[in-house]
Formats: structure tokens, sequence, C-alpha cells
């Protein structure tokens, strides 16, 4: 709540589907929080992707959106919790590594300080 307290108005709106979202793929709802700030500022930057969490890989998209336009931000935090989720698995629980395959490797254009960010 503190953490939803300090984010846009506009952002606010998507308290319950953090919450929910998170609770469903066990993850912290300030993790969902920190990585749509990182990615599109709390959903009010969004340029190089579409939605709150940035998607920008059609095939990501069309496995984890569930049929829903990549610009519907509710099912960009739906999408980006169950990512999230299937990559902390593929990585052994590591959701620094997790992080990192999320942005992307930095020889493929990732943030090299992302995870960093994220955690901050």
């Amino acid at each position: 709540d503190e953490l939803m307290s300090k984010t846009p108005a506009s952002f606010q709106g998507l308290k319950t589907t953090i919450e929910a979202a998170a609770k469903q793929y066990q993850l912290q709802p300030e993790l969902l929080v920190a990585i749509a700030a990182q990615e599109s500022t709390f959903c009010t930057n969004i340029s190089n992707g579409a939605g709150c969490f940035q998607f920008t890989d059609d095939s990501a998209w069309a496995k984890y959106g569930g049929g829903k336009s990549k610009y519907d931000n509710t099912a960009s935090v739906w999408a980006g919790a169950a990512y999230i989720h299937d990559l902390v698995k593929a990585r052994g629980g590591s959701l620094y590594q997790a992080l990192r395959d999320y942005n992307g490797q930095v020889v493929n254009g990732g943030i090299a300080s992302y995870q960093t960010d994220v955690f901050r």
C-alpha cells in the first residue's frame, strides 16, 4: 500500500489487478510495481513495447497475453506476472536471473543495471 500510494493516480487503478496477479503467481506485489516502474514509468511512458510491462516480443505476448490487446494494461499486468513466474521457475528460483531474462541480455539490447534498478 505504501509503494502504491507513491505511484501516479492512473496506475493506482491497477492495484487490485496487481495484488490478484501477484497472489496467483506467488510473487510480491511490490515486485510487479517495481517492474512496471522500470518498464513504463507506471504505464505512463509506453513507447518501446506495449502495456505496463512492455511486451516487445510477439511470441511472448501470444503465450501470456490471453488473446487480449498488448495495450490493455490489465492484461499486461497478468501477462507480466505469469511471464516472470515462469522465468523464475526456469531459472531455478533465481529472481535476479529471471529479471535479466525478462529485460533481455545486455548483448541483445538489455539494460545492464535493470535488476538493480528493479530492486531499488
